[in-house]
């Protein structure tokens, strides 16, 4: 039997979801995940004082946060912000290119994952 690597986050966006933290784990390999999130944080800031707000790309949600206090709750997770990749990386998409990302709600980018907007709705 293999042995396998699990990651737990103990940051945010998804701390309390071990779920999260391997699928993570999976999508961006060893080293690369804190990576990923500093990225994140930057992004999101750079966005919040360009616009003055979070608003979900794709169904328009404002006053997104970028992380969750206290016990996570599905009602909290709808209006957290997440990076999304317009073209997703799984299709070509760049993983760093500003010009393929969004701000969208967690809701959002767990609907659309690894597909284009259009093949969602």
């Amino acid at each position: 039997m293999g042995r396998h690597k699990v990651l737990v986050l103990t940051n945010e966006p998804h701390r309390h979801s071990p779920a999260s933290g391997v699928l993570l784990c999976r999508q961006y390999r060893k080293g690369t995940v804190k990576e990923w999130l500093e990225f994140r944080e930057a992004y999101l800031d750079e966005q919040l004082a360009e616009h003055g707000d979070l608003v979900c790309h794709y169904c328009s949600t404002p006053d997104l946060v970028k992380q969750v206090s206290g016990p996570v709750t599905k009602s909290k997770l709808h209006y957290l912000a997440t990076v999304d990749h317009v073209l997703p990386r799984s299709k070509g998409g760049a993983e760093y290119d500003k010009s393929n990302l969004v701000v969208a709600c967690y809701p959002c980018n767990q609907q659309k994952a690894d597909k284009v907007w259009d093949e969602c709705t």
